[in-house]
């Protein structure tokens, strides 16, 4: 029921595959992982950034798929799959955006994910 419901409101290579998506996805995995799962904060936020990471690789190998190496030509759906939002359905977008937006309450505190951020960065230099 629910795969009949999806198919029936989303295209493929729309909003879903999207940053915003991404953006939303992440977010939902760090509030789901901080409040249901009762996750430490560090651990909560790590969770959503491994989500994020997944979703930018899989995002950039359907773009990279996208070019036709041995014909030596970009493929149709060359642009569809790493972008901003869909932009063909702009309301897809705002509903999305809404529903980002409203998960900032729930997520771990922003400082958590900012002192991971920075002790990150220390281990590059």
């Amino acid at each position: 029921m629910a795969g009949i419901l999806f198919s029936r409101f989303t295209v493929h290579r729309g909003i879903w595959h999207s940053l915003l998506a991404g953006g939303l996805c992440s977010l939902l995995t760090a509030a789901l992982s901080f409040n249901l799962l009762n996750q430490p904060e560090g651990l909560a936020w790590f969770h959503g950034a491994a989500t994020l990471v997944g979703f930018l690789i899989h995002l950039s190998l359907d773009e990279i798929y996208s070019v036709d190496l041995e014909g030596a030509r970009f493929k149709r759906s060359f642009g569809t799959a790493l972008k901003l939002g869909d932009s063909r359905r702009p309301m897809s977008n705002l509903l999305m955006l809404i529903a980002t937006l409203t998960l900032i309450p729930w997520v771990p505190p922003w400082s958590v994910l900012g002192e991971l951020l920075h002790q990150g960065s220390l281990l590059w230099r």
